[in-house]
């Protein structure tokens, strides 16, 4: 990071972004390793069974999943699945997807140019209005004013 910081060259601010992303990442483990968390979004991350769950609804915003869809991935009965992900993770299976989906809009929103209706898609939602509805119930604005604002 050092040899960054002092020759910069091209691709420095880019290399150094990553390097950051990795040490906090690293650090974060780190963490969980050592301290003995009892509850909380980091328990649920050391807690194999909800952090692979965890893994597939972020990599996968836009499946249409289902409760007995998310608790096979985590290799888990339905009722014990929602039971340990709420104990963990603070909110149901399916509430944390919609806010990591809102999450996700409101980052292609500020970062690119598509249409609201392929940004829905995106983030698991066939329905434009359904979408503008629930963003709207969730940020408190439509998309479009949420991009326009963040945008200007």
């Amino acid at each position: 990071m050092l040899a960054e910081i002092s020759n910069e060259k091209i691709g420095s601010t880019i290399i150094l972004g990553r390097l950051v992303d990795i040490l906090f990442v690293l650090i974060i483990r780190a963490y969980i390793e050592q301290v003995d968390i009892k509850e909380g979004f980091l328990m649920a991350l050391k807690d194999n069974r909800i952090s692979n769950s965890l893994k597939f609804i972020h990599q996968s915003p836009e499946k249409d999943w289902t409760l007995n869809q998310l608790a096979v991935t985590a290799g888990m009965s339905r009722s014990l699945y929602c039971r340990e992900f709420k104990r963990l993770v603070g909110e149901t299976p399916l509430s944390y997807l919609t806010d990591w989906r809102i999450l996700k809009s409101k980052e292609i929103l500020s970062e690119s140019k598509e249409n609201i209706s392929e940004i829905a898609s995106k983030v698991g939602y066939q329905s434009e209005a359904a979408f503008n509805r629930l963003f709207k119930s969730k940020v408190g604005e439509t998309p479009a004013s949420y991009r326009r604002k963040i945008l200007s």
